[in-house]
């Protein structure tokens, strides 16, 4: 399992995380998938609309969601993952972000301490839906 970002798009990941802290920021990858390789080539940010702690937890706008959803769709692109970060927290997954995570999906972490990015990490779930995975990134 391979995820492929370029800089530019781990970048502007990068600037989300950093501009929404203390709350965790989210958005949509947006590429094609080849094999068990995901090739990310474009990257949408979305408003964190989680009703509760957003410094723990997010929720991506559904109304991003879904105009991100049909203009992949019409451009022959698939969404293949999601990213959020993690203020002040681990740079594993947490138990939430298990429970909620998609088959076939990449999930990229980005963790954030004391205004600094400190890693950028992707994960996706294994073939029995158990644990997450890190995925090897370039």
């Amino acid at each position: 399992m391979r995820i492929h970002i370029a800089a530019p798009l781990i970048g502007s990941i990068r600037e989300s995380a950093l501009a929404s802290t203390p709350e965790e920021c989210c958005g949509i990858l947006i590429g094609s998938i080849a094999g068990e390789d995901h090739h990310v080539d474009r990257v949408v940010a979305a408003r964190n609309t989680w009703d509760g702690d957003r410094t723990r937890r997010y929720e991506i706008d559904s109304q991003t969601a879904f105009d991100a959803i049909r203009e992949a769709t019409a451009a022959g692109r698939s969404v293949v993952g999601f990213y959020h970060s993690h203020p002040d927290g681990s740079d594993q997954p947490s138990s939430h972000d298990l429970e909620t995570a998609w088959p076939r999906m990449s999930y990229v972490i980005v963790t954030v301490r004391e205004g600094a990015v400190t890693a950028v990490r992707s994960w996706r779930l294994d073939r029995h839906g158990r644990a997450l995975v890190e995925e090897r990134t370039d």
